[in-house]
């Protein structure tokens, strides 16, 4: 944290929403939704659920129809014994879509929600009408240090047991602002993980993305590949002082993708729609409702 710096917004009050439940590709999925009008999907990174999208997904519902789910294995969704690819969950994401009687929506990724998003675009790309890449893996190698400890065996099993001193660390990596690191926002996270299956879960999804030397060369090159084969009209989001993935990235991000915007929100950890969701939502909104006075 730095010193003398300037007064922060506090967050807006967080909305969460009815859980509900439907049966997709083999799995209990839960999932949110809010609003009227065209659709929006919110997609959140390793270790999250729709939890993360609890200051976005009212301020979005305005004017989009809104749609959060926790991936498979991850937040309440079932945990499958494999852990399922990129490929696997994006086609969890189109399935679900289409189990709504939706086959057309504007895509909103975080992490390893953004390359999984990334994926859909890709390979579907006529379901996509626009994409937002909030944080997303897959432009560098580099993540934190954490995260390579936890891809190596043995060590990597005892750092994903679940303790509240290791949860509460894991969320204070995710922030700047450390006072924004709340006992619900602890207890959420924790909670979560020690549902059954969670932290094998979470120990096999690490592992698929990251090895000791970092992200793994062949997802980072699978996702800068379909980067550059991406037509939908595309906007990056990055905080400043991301400490999982580096905000270096987010120039690979733009430069790989046509036309894409970018915006980097200062003062701003891994987590800009929580940390910084007041800023967060107007680009988000901006950019989707094509408002040129948020958008640009």
């Amino acid at each position: 944290m730095g010193r003398n710096k300037p007064a922060h917004q506090e967050l807006p009050p967080a909305t969460r929403p009815k859980d509900q439940y439907r049966h997709i590709s083999g799995v209990q999925a839960r999932y949110w939704t809010m609003g009227e009008g065209e659709p929006a999907v919110l997609v959140h990174g390793l270790g999250g659920s729709v939890d993360h999208w609890r200051y976005t997904i009212e301020p979005l519902a305005a004017r989009f129809q809104v749609y959060a789910p926790d991936l498979p294995g991850f937040g309440r969704s079932d945990k499958p014994r494999e852990h399922p690819s990129f490929a696997m969950q994006a086609e969890f994401l189109k399935n679900l879509m289409l189990g709504l009687g939706i086959s057309r929506f504007y895509l909103v990724g975080h992490g390893v929600g953004g390359a999984i998003a990334l994926h859909l675009a890709h390979e579907f790309p006529y379901m996509v009408h626009k994409l937002v890449l909030v944080a997303t893996l897959g432009f560098g190698r580099e993540v934190h240090w954490s995260y390579r400890l936890k891809s190596l065996p043995l060590l990597g099993e005892l750092l994903t047991l679940p303790s509240r001193l290791g949860t509460r660390q894991m969320v204070m990596r995710l922030f700047y602002r450390h006072d924004l690191v709340t006992r619900e926002c602890i207890n959420t996270h924790y909670r979560l993980a020690r549902l059954p299956g969670a932290s094998r879960f979470f120990l096999a999804a690490t592992r698929y993305s990251v090895d000791a030397g970092g992200i793994r060369r062949e997802v980072m090159q699978s996702a800068q590949a379909q980067a550059r084969e991406i037509t939908a009209p595309t906007m990056i989001i990055w905080g400043r002082e991301d400490q999982i993935l580096p905000v270096t990235q987010a120039e690979t991000a733009r430069q790989l993708i046509a036309g894409a915007q970018l915006r980097i929100l200062e003062e701003c950890g891994h987590l800009p729609m929580v940390e910084k969701a007041q800023e967060f939502n107007e680009l988000l909104l901006g950019f989707l409702s094509d408002d040129p006075d948020k958008g640009a």
